[in-house]
C-alpha cells in the first residue's frame, strides 16, 4: 500500500458553499479515532450524521460512522473546489497511520516466516501434516486479499454516501 492514495473526484452543479454546508451538516465534529484508541468506538447514534472528523475552510478529513469495529475503515480527506458552473470534490482515502504500522509489522513477520519455514525440518516430525509447511504463504496471500477487499468495500461505501448526499 505504501503512500499510494486512492483518488476520487465527484462533480456537482451545487455551489462550493452548498457542498461544504452539506458536508458540515452530515459530519459529527469528533476527533478521528485510531486503531489503538481506548474508547469503545464511535457508533452511529443518530441518523442525520454519516461521518465524523473535521471540516476546515474548503478541506475536510472524515471517517464514516459505523456500528461495528473495523480498523480498515478508510480516512477520507479532500478539498472542495469551484470550477466555473460546477463544483469538484477531490476525495483521497488512506488507512490510519497506526493501522499502516500494524499491517507493515504483521506482513514483515509473515514474510520472515515465509523465508524461514523452508529451513525447518518438519519431515522429522511424522505427526505434523504436510500443509503446515505452507501456512505462512497462505497467511501472506489471504492477509493481502482480505486487507484489499475490506479496505475497498469500506472506501466504496463512503464514496457512495458522499455521492448520495450531494445528489439530494
Amino acid at each position: 500500500m505504501g503512500n499510494k492514495l486512492s483518488n476520487n473526484i465527484i462533480k456537482t452543479r451545487k455551489s462550493k458553499n452548498e457542498v461544504l454546508e452539506i458536508i458540515r451538516a452530515k459530519t459529527d465534529n469528533r476527533k478521528i479515532e485510531t486503531m489503538f484508541s481506548l474508547e469503545s468506538g464511535l457508533e452511529k447514534q443518530s441518523t442525520d450524521k454519516y461521518f465524523y472528523g473535521k471540516v476546515e475552510g474548503d478541506s475536510f478529513e472524515l471517517c464514516r460512522i459505523i456500528k461495528y469495529r473495523n480498523s480498515f475503515c478508510p480516512i477520507l480527506f479532500g478539498k472542495v473546489e469551484e470550477n466555473g458552473n460546477e463544483t469538484s470534490i477531490n476525495i483521497n482515502t488512506r488507512l490510519d497511520k497506526n493501522v499502516k504500522i500494524f499491517v507493515t509489522i504483521w506482513f514483515a513477520i509473515v514474510v520472515i516466516m515465509c523465508i524461514a519455514f523452508p529451513f525447518f525440518n518438519f519431515k522429522a516430525y511424522k505427526d505434523i501434516p504436510f500443509f503446515v509447511n505452507y501456512i505462512p504463504y497462505y497467511m501472506l496471500v489471504c492477509g493481502g486479499i482480505a486487507l484489499s477487499i475490506i479496505y475497498n468495500i469500506e472506501k466504496n461505501i463512503a464514496i457512495k454516501i458522499f455521492k448520495e448526499l450531494l445528489q439530494s
